[in-house]
């Protein structure tokens, strides 16, 4: 059979002509398909071009309220889940999507989550993606009233965190010497106070200086305010004479005061109880907090911890054996206090307070005089016996920093402890995205 090519270029052109119309259709489909796009996902439909957005760091602003800073910028982020168990609170945030390939991100969004219960120990998790947030903060800054100068290089200082469990004690989360004033912020894992409560003195906290105080301030970062300081306290205490009232200091046995009464009738109240019951099921705790702040300042050196447990239970630890100075307080609060059980731990583990104050400010310089650091915070997490510090790096330093910066902060709390200090405690460094860490001012 041979061949008929004008059939064939009859059929090529067909098929020419044919390709052609495919392709504009399927142009002018896309361009359809593009449009409806830019109109639902970046125009007028708003609700549906929103997006799930990473959570950078949570911190609490309150007991059962968090502010997270999430990875958006200027995005109008909010809250879209919120999800809360016995041992988690699993939040998903969304913000507007930028469709923009050029889109630069230059700050973080900030979101506040009201929550049904005070976060605790709960973890926070991040339902975009399904991990907990590394960077969570239970802690609040707390308010330095006062100080005290106990040594020439270590001072203690008054905070107001009203803080009724012993166990949940401030701690310095910064600490910065200059030759002209020491400058530091205290942080506690927040426990409410009771009713008309909020500005009292209940908590201790002692700073261990690298140089001599000397005549230089004492500054809270929180308020940026000259704290106080008595070095003399013999001499502050005759200044003092004419401001003070006649009101006799406070025992281990005393009995509620007025003050206090009101507190516990309050509370009765609240719980539908009498008051004599609210004063056996909580009446003794103040006395406890003080005895408590009593021995820290006594036995700084072997007092490990303290808790309430119960309305009728609570324990005091020690490392080693407890000091006789340290047993005279407690039994003058169980001769005043015989329906609560005061129960003693000894033994090797744990730091003591004196021993938490040098191994914070040991890592806490080890990694902020580092010149990629711009900014930082250390606290000691006593659940977990971690130190954990969270800085600022310069934006050129890259990730590897921060483990460089854990070994060099390991290596200066081995040399200004001992050598087995790995053994019982851990330190942890946390890259945060934001610029100013514990406030608006900066630490440099």
């Amino acid at each position: 059979m041979t061949s008929r090519p004008a059939s064939r270029g009859f059929l090529s052109g067909r098929r020419r002509r044919l390709y052609i119309g495919l392709f504009i259709a399927a142009v002018a489909i896309g361009a359809l398909a593009f449009a409806v796009w830019l109109f639902f996902f970046v125009g007028n439909g708003r609700d549906t071009s929103r997006a799930g957005v990473s959570v950078i760091q949570a911190r609490l602003i309150a007991p059962d309220k968090l502010r997270l800073n999430v990875n958006s910028c200027n995005k109008n982020a909010g809250v879209s889940d919120l999800v809360e168990t016995d041992v988690d609170v699993q939040v998903k945030v969304v913000a507007d999507y930028d469709p923009s390939p050029l889109f630069v991100q230059e700050c973080d969004d900030a979101v506040e989550v009201q929550l049904a219960k005070p976060l605790g120990d709960r973890d926070v998790v991040d339902k975009h993606t399904g991990e907990a947030v590394r960077d969570t903060s239970r802690y609040l800054e707390m308010s330095v009233v006062e100080a005290r100068l106990i040594a020439p290089n270590e001072v203690m200082l008054n905070v107001s965190s009203c803080n009724r469990n012993p166990n949940r004690s401030p701690g310095v989360s910064d600490l910065v010497e200059t030759d002209v004033d020491v400058q530091v912020r205290v942080v506690a894992e927040f426990h409410p106070p009771l009713p008309g409560r909020a500005d009292c003195r209940d908590r201790r906290v002692r700073i261990q200086l690298q140089q001599p105080l000397g005549d230089r301030d004492v500054v809270d970062k929180r308020s940026g305010q000259v704290v106080r300081v008595q070095r003399d306290q013999a001499q502050n205490a005759r200044d003092d004479v004419a401001d003070l009232p006649d009101v006799p200091a406070p025992k281990i046995g005393d009995a509620p005061n007025d003050a206090e009464l009101e507190d516990l009738q309050f509370i009765a109240d609240q719980e539908g109880i009498s008051l004599q019951t609210a004063i056996e099921r909580y009446g003794w705790q103040d006395n406890f907090s003080l005895a408590v702040a009593q021995i820290q300042e006594a036995v700084s050196v072997a007092f490990v911890g303290a808790e309430i447990v119960d309305d009728s239970n609570a324990w005091v630890a020690f490392k080693g054996a407890p000091p006789q100075a340290a047993l005279v307080i407690i039994n003058e609060f169980r001769s005043s206090h015989r329906g609560v059980s005061v129960h003693i731990r000894t033994g090797k583990e744990g730091l003591t307070e004196e021993e938490r104050s040098k191994v914070v400010t040991t890592v806490h310089y080890a990694v902020y005089r580092d010149p990629e650091v711009r900014d930082a915070t250390t606290y000691f997490d006593r659940d977990t016996s971690q130190i954990i510090t969270t800085v600022v790096l310069d934006d050129a330093a890259p990730d590897s920093a921060i483990e460089r910066l854990k070994s060099h902060a390991e290596t200066k709390l081995v040399e200004a402890t001992r050598a087995d200090i790995l053994n019982s405690i851990s330190v942890v460094v946390i890259r945060s995205e934001r610029d100013v860490l514990g406030g608006t001012e900066g630490n440099r």
